[in-house]
């Protein structure tokens, strides 16, 4: 596909609680790490990242949410209207997450719900916002239809209503302000920024308006050059087709990366030389360097050995870790570090099983406790909505069972507890 981009540089400034693409109205935490190495790690489209670079991080995370986390993905019966603040919020970042990865190149919209969902509700109904259920519910639609110009610009609809908090009040979320700008960094209260004017100096202690950067003053984002910006309506075209060249700004079709042979000669920079469109490569098979990636690249399941410059599978149970790249076990396993310094690739815990931050669940089941103060165990999520009876299910962050059902709380806490409010 297209340049892989991580979420930190798809979503500017979302750790000041940003409106648009200062934060899209949806975002408000950073990712990490490029999708490069966060797909390898998932099991997703992208391959290992190999010896010239590996993304950020440890051994297979904890579960998809983390312990007590919740499932990415979207709410449950999203085919009709949600009726609570937890559902809405879903619903609205669903659109959100799908509009960022249309219009930036980015390849984790997953990643992206996963992230923006363990804000719900609280990112759109914290004191002083202007949203409600059924508003937000169908501003979703309006932001999946938004134009990648739009999108680039911040030239967000009207459905993003400002909130009703001034200059100067305090805020977590940039719902909440009459400016749609919030300076709270991380999980910390900030307060309402002004919005500053075409010209004039902007920073910590003011913002710009949409259709305009800060670089020390409020400038024009100038229009990007034709074939630059994904063409409207969404979704992004098809790409190339497999064997065909690729250079620089060109996307290759769903499941196809831009590969560019190993070695080449290193007078000749790689951002010149083209490429071609093709899957990455299986175990045993040589090494490619990916024209996005930060390093050579191999299919799922697979690393490119520096020795060899070979792919070769990741090792699985029983076998030594690997102490670089990352992952350093095969999708399903977790380098188990207890038992040698080096660590020895293990099970993940099946559907279960018990688990703790050192010993962590299948990623599609979640590691927590059975019943408030018990062991914790791996338990499958269930969505708003769902069924919450089976003895190895658990109701997704933000709701809980009753009668049977996951049933949303919407209790909103994060403003209080972060400004004593």
């Amino acid at each position: 596909m297209s340049a892989r981009v991580g979420l930190c540089a798809a979503l500017v400034l979302i750790g000041c609680g940003g409106d648009g693409a200062r934060g899209g109205d949806g975002a408000h935490t950073a990712g990490s790490g490029g999708s490069a190495g966060t797909q390898s790690s998932v099991g997703g489209s992208g391959g290992a990242t190999g010896f010239a670079g590996a993304a950020p991080g440890g051994s297979a995370s904890l579960t998809t949410g983390g312990v007590g986390g919740l499932a990415a993905g979207g709410s449950a019966g999203s085919g009709s209207r949600p009726t609570s603040m937890l559902g809405a919020c879903h619903l609205y970042l669903d659109a959100w997450c799908q509009r960022m990865v249309d219009c930036t190149a980015s390849e984790d919209v997953d990643r992206c719900k996963e992230q923006e969902y363990a804000l719900c509700p609280d990112l759109f109904f914290s004191p002083g916002t202007t949203r409600t259920v059924d508003g937000l519910a169908a501003c979703a639609t309006d932001i999946s239809q938004m134009t990648c110009l739009d999108w680039e610009q911040d030239n967000w609809p009207s459905c993003v209503s400002p909130g009703t908090r001034a200059e100067g009040e305090s805020c977590v979320f940039s719902s909440q302000c009459q400016s749609l700008e919030c300076a709270a960094s991380g999980d910390s209260c900030g307060t309402c920024l002004p919005i500053a004017n075409l010209g004039e100096l902007c920073g910590d202690n003011a913002a710009c308006g949409p259709g305009q950067r800060c670089n020390g003053v409020c400038e024009l984002i100038p229009a990007p050059p034709p074939g630059q910006m994904p063409p409207d309506p969404s979704p992004v075209p098809p790409g190339l087709a497999q064997g065909m060249s690729c250079g620089l700004m060109d996307s290759c079709a769903q499941g196809l990366w831009c590969l560019l042979p190993m070695p080449w000669p290193a007078d000749v920079p790689a951002d010149s030389k083209p490429g071609t469109c093709d899957v990455l490569p299986a175990a045993n098979a040589p090494c490619a360097f990916e024209r996005f990636a930060s390093g050579a690249s191999c299919a799922e399941g697979a690393y490119c050995d520096a020795a060899s410059t070979t792919c070769q599978p990741l090792p699985t149970s029983g076998e030594p870790c690997l102490t670089f790249p990352f992952p350093d076990c095969a999708l399903g396993f977790f380098c188990d570090r207890t038992v040698n310094a080096d660590g020895v690739c293990t099970a993940q815990g099946d559907l279960g099983a018990a688990c703790s931050v050192s010993v962590p669940c299948l990623a599609d089941l979640s590691c927590v406790p059975a019943m408030p103060g018990g062991a914790f165990s791996c338990h499958t999520v269930a969505q708003e909505g769902q069924d919450c009876t089976a003895q190895t299910s658990q109701c997704e962050a933000g709701t809980q069972c009753q009668g049977g059902i996951c049933v949303a709380t919407d209790e909103l806490t994060t403003f209080s507890s972060l400004c004593g409010q």
